[in-house]
């Protein structure tokens, strides 16, 4: 459960007292104070949510299950110096898991990649104007820990079992045969490229999203990729190769 749904009671219990107290005062023009009800409805409060972790506030916006209902996505408030580090910390906080943790398809088998979607163009700095978010400054404040490693992560090569440069070999391809790759570094990247033609490069942006673009440009030069799943087979490579492909053939061929 996450945590601005799990005080409904005590949150009603407030609001009830504030209520009661303040409805029988008569408005004061110009007080420099709040009236005393006031203030003890906004120090109930502060006491319930417990000291917000210090830094600016940013808002991480995730798309799960719902989207597939055409409902809105989900909103989560963490402190942090910028988007990248905002997304670390959102995604390293056991509420976050938990309910990334929930946005499995069911009947999905055990341990499979969540259907989660990070929003990166509605994430922001700041806090929401409007609509309903969940602040996990808190928890970050608590300095809770995410569960052990031992219980999250699945055993190597199970989760991601191919390097970003096989999709970049399988993207060339669905391209044709005059189409060629080259794996960068230990496969987290690839150059994709036609002889004659521009030199592409697949990778991973700031905030971790899969991306592809001019090699040596920047992360707004790119576009991104929606892939329908990670694949897992041979044949689920292909189909990321031919969607990889089929941005590529939009905006460059």
């Amino acid at each position: 459960m996450l945590p601005n749904r799990d005080f409904p009671g005590a949150i009603h219990a407030l609001l009830t007292a504030y209520c009661q107290q303040a409805a029988p005062s008569p408005a004061v023009e110009d007080s420099p104070e709040p009236s005393p009800a006031l203030a003890a409805l906004l120090d109930g409060l502060g006491e319930l949510a417990g000291p917000l972790a210090p830094g600016a506030p940013h808002t991480l916006v995730f798309a799960g299950l719902e989207r597939h209902d055409g409902q809105a996505p989900y909103a989560f408030v963490v402190a942090a110096e910028d988007l990248a580090a905002a997304l670390r910390t959102v995604r390293s906080l056991p509420s976050w898991q938990q309910w990334a943790a929930g946005q499995r398809p069911m009947g999905a088998p055990e341990g499979s990649t969540p259907d989660v979607l990070f929003d990166r163009p509605n994430s922001h700095p700041g806090v929401p104007r409007q609509g309903t978010y969940t602040d996990l400054r808190g928890e970050q404040a608590a300095g809770r820990l995410p569960a052990p490693q031992s219980e999250l992560r699945p055993e190597p090569g199970t989760e991601f079992p191919y390097a970003l440069s096989d999709y970049g070999q399988a993207a060339a391809e669905a391209l044709g045969p005059e189409w060629e790759s080259e794996a960068g570094y230990l496969g987290a990247s690839c150059l994709i490229e036609l002889p004659g033609g521009p030199l592409l490069h697949r990778r991973l942006d700031s905030c971790g999203d899969p991306l592809i673009g001019p090699a040596g440009g920047e992360d707004e030069d790119g576009h991104d990729i929606e892939l329908s799943g990670v694949p897992k087979t041979a044949e689920q490579l292909a189909t990321a190769g031919e969607q990889i492909a089929a941005v590529i053939r939009q905006h460059w061929k």
